[in-house]
Protein backbone atom coordinates (compact mmCIF):
# COMPACT_ATOMS: atom_id res chain seq x y z
CA UNK A 1 0.00 0.00 0.00
CA UNK A 2 1.16 3.68 -0.92
CA UNK A 3 0.43 6.22 1.25
CA UNK A 4 1.09 9.85 1.10
CA UNK A 5 1.35 11.67 4.21
CA UNK A 6 0.84 15.35 3.51
CA UNK A 7 1.77 16.80 6.73
CA UNK A 8 5.64 15.19 7.12
CA UNK A 9 5.90 15.14 2.88
CA UNK A 10 6.74 11.84 2.92
CA UNK A 11 5.79 8.12 1.27
CA UNK A 12 4.73 5.34 3.41
CA UNK A 13 5.03 2.16 1.74
CA UNK A 14 3.39 -0.56 3.46
CA UNK A 15 4.48 -4.61 2.00
CA UNK A 16 6.38 -2.67 -1.16
CA UNK A 17 9.94 -3.27 -2.00
CA UNK A 18 11.29 -0.05 -3.01
CA UNK A 19 12.86 -1.37 -6.13
CA UNK A 20 9.75 -2.74 -7.54
CA UNK A 21 7.91 0.54 -7.61
CA UNK A 22 8.25 3.80 -9.44
CA UNK A 23 7.07 6.85 -6.66
CA UNK A 24 7.50 9.83 -9.14
CA UNK A 25 4.19 10.30 -9.02
CA UNK A 26 4.01 10.84 -5.20
CA UNK A 27 6.67 12.41 -4.67
CA UNK A 28 5.12 14.76 -7.94
CA UNK A 29 2.17 15.07 -5.82
CA UNK A 30 3.89 15.60 -2.63
CA UNK A 31 5.96 18.36 -4.07
CA UNK A 32 2.95 20.39 -5.83
CA UNK A 33 0.96 20.11 -2.32
CA UNK A 34 3.67 21.48 -0.53
CA UNK A 35 4.59 24.29 -3.41
CA UNK A 36 0.78 25.83 -3.77
CA UNK A 37 -0.04 25.60 -0.28
CA UNK A 38 2.64 27.64 0.75
CA UNK A 39 2.49 29.79 -1.98
CA UNK A 40 -1.42 30.28 -0.78
CA UNK A 41 -0.67 30.61 2.21
CA UNK A 42 1.76 33.65 1.90
CA UNK A 43 -0.22 35.39 -0.26
CA UNK A 44 -2.98 35.18 2.43
CA UNK A 45 -0.84 36.30 5.46
CA UNK A 46 0.53 39.19 3.26
CA UNK A 47 -2.80 40.36 2.38
CA UNK A 48 -3.55 40.25 6.54
CA UNK A 49 -0.51 42.33 7.49
CA UNK A 50 -0.65 44.52 4.59
CA UNK A 51 -4.71 45.60 5.83
CA UNK A 52 -3.33 45.29 9.62
CA UNK A 53 -0.31 47.50 9.61
CA UNK A 54 -1.14 50.59 9.98
CA UNK A 55 -3.65 49.78 13.26
CA UNK A 56 -2.21 48.99 16.32
CA UNK A 57 -3.22 45.25 16.51
CA UNK A 58 -2.52 43.02 19.94
CA UNK A 59 0.23 41.36 19.12
CA UNK A 60 -2.06 38.00 20.36
CA UNK A 61 -4.56 38.75 18.12
CA UNK A 62 -1.83 39.50 15.23
CA UNK A 63 -1.19 36.04 15.63
CA UNK A 64 -4.33 34.65 15.78
CA UNK A 65 -5.33 36.22 12.70
CA UNK A 66 -1.91 35.01 11.05
CA UNK A 67 -2.38 31.20 11.85
CA UNK A 68 -3.28 28.87 9.02
CA UNK A 69 -3.47 25.84 9.65
CA UNK A 70 -6.89 25.06 9.41
CA UNK A 71 -6.68 26.29 5.94
CA UNK A 72 -3.00 25.02 5.01
CA UNK A 73 -4.98 21.23 5.74
CA UNK A 74 -7.49 21.97 3.56
CA UNK A 75 -5.83 23.57 1.27
CA UNK A 76 -3.02 20.25 0.93
CA UNK A 77 -6.75 18.67 0.75
CA UNK A 78 -8.19 19.71 -2.00
CA UNK A 79 -4.63 20.19 -3.58
CA UNK A 80 -4.65 16.15 -3.47
CA UNK A 81 -7.69 15.36 -5.17
CA UNK A 82 -6.69 17.72 -7.89
CA UNK A 83 -4.02 16.32 -8.86
CA UNK A 84 -5.43 12.43 -8.43
CA UNK A 85 -8.50 13.59 -10.54
CA UNK A 86 -5.73 15.24 -13.20
CA UNK A 87 -4.20 11.67 -13.22
CA UNK A 88 -7.46 9.70 -13.29
CA UNK A 89 -8.32 11.73 -16.25
CA UNK A 90 -5.48 11.02 -18.27
CA UNK A 91 -5.66 7.65 -16.94
CA UNK A 92 -8.89 7.81 -18.88
CA UNK A 93 -8.06 9.29 -22.34
CA UNK A 94 -5.36 7.08 -22.23
CA UNK A 95 -7.66 4.35 -21.99
CA UNK A 96 -9.50 5.86 -24.55
CA UNK A 97 -6.71 5.64 -26.99
CA UNK A 98 -5.29 2.64 -26.16
CA UNK A 99 -8.70 0.71 -26.66
CA UNK A 100 -8.92 2.20 -30.04
CA UNK A 101 -5.76 1.37 -30.79
CA UNK A 102 -6.29 -2.47 -29.90
CA UNK A 103 -9.43 -2.99 -31.38
CA UNK A 104 -7.84 -1.91 -34.82
CA UNK A 105 -5.21 -4.79 -34.10
CA UNK A 106 -7.99 -7.01 -32.96
CA UNK A 107 -8.59 -7.14 -37.13
CA UNK A 108 -5.44 -7.42 -37.84
CA UNK A 109 -4.33 -4.03 -38.02
CA UNK A 110 -0.94 -3.83 -36.19
CA UNK A 111 -0.86 -0.30 -34.79
CA UNK A 112 1.81 0.77 -32.09
CA UNK A 113 1.88 3.91 -30.19
CA UNK A 114 4.86 5.57 -28.60
CA UNK A 115 5.62 6.53 -24.93
CA UNK A 116 5.88 10.14 -26.39
CA UNK A 117 3.11 10.71 -28.28
CA UNK A 118 0.91 9.19 -26.15
CA UNK A 119 1.73 11.20 -23.11
CA UNK A 120 1.33 14.80 -25.50
CA UNK A 121 -1.75 13.04 -26.51
CA UNK A 122 -3.31 12.85 -23.01
CA UNK A 123 -1.58 16.30 -22.21
CA UNK A 124 -0.20 14.53 -19.27
CA UNK A 125 3.49 13.88 -18.46
CA UNK A 126 3.49 13.95 -14.72
CA UNK A 127 3.83 10.49 -13.86
CA UNK A 128 5.64 7.86 -16.11
CA UNK A 129 3.79 6.07 -18.62
CA UNK A 130 4.09 2.51 -17.06
CA UNK A 131 2.03 3.76 -13.96
CA UNK A 132 -0.78 5.27 -16.33
CA UNK A 133 -0.48 2.00 -18.03
CA UNK A 134 -1.03 0.13 -14.62
CA UNK A 135 -3.15 1.97 -13.32
CA UNK A 136 -5.19 1.32 -16.53
CA UNK A 137 -4.95 -2.74 -16.02
CA UNK A 138 -5.97 -2.75 -11.86
CA UNK A 139 -8.96 0.23 -12.71
CA UNK A 140 -10.24 -1.24 -16.05
CA UNK A 141 -8.98 -4.97 -15.93
CA UNK A 142 -7.61 -3.65 -19.54
CA UNK A 143 -3.49 -4.80 -20.34
CA UNK A 144 -2.00 -2.50 -23.02
CA UNK A 145 1.86 -3.24 -22.71
CA UNK A 146 2.14 -4.63 -26.47
CA UNK A 147 0.36 -1.60 -27.31
CA UNK A 148 3.14 0.94 -26.36
CA UNK A 149 6.11 0.58 -27.82
CA UNK A 150 9.36 2.45 -26.87
CA UNK A 151 12.44 3.00 -28.94
CA UNK A 152 14.41 4.59 -31.87
CA UNK A 153 11.88 3.68 -34.84
CA UNK A 154 9.06 4.42 -32.98
CA UNK A 155 10.30 7.92 -31.24
CA UNK A 156 11.66 8.78 -35.06
CA UNK A 157 8.34 8.22 -36.16
CA UNK A 158 6.56 9.69 -33.52
CA UNK A 159 8.62 12.97 -34.28
CA UNK A 160 7.74 13.11 -37.64
CA UNK A 161 3.95 12.66 -36.55
CA UNK A 162 4.34 15.85 -33.95
CA UNK A 163 5.79 17.87 -36.86
CA UNK A 164 2.54 17.46 -38.26
CA UNK A 165 0.53 18.85 -35.27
Amino acid sequence: MIQLNTDKNQVVLEGINLKDIDLTLEQNFLQKITQDTEKAIAKMMRVLNEKTKFNNIDKDLMNTLLDFETEKKELKKNIIKTEMQKFFSASKRAFFILSRLNLLSTIDINTKIGNRTLLETIDYEEAPLERIISFIHKEWNEDFKMIVENGKKINALDSMQSMWG
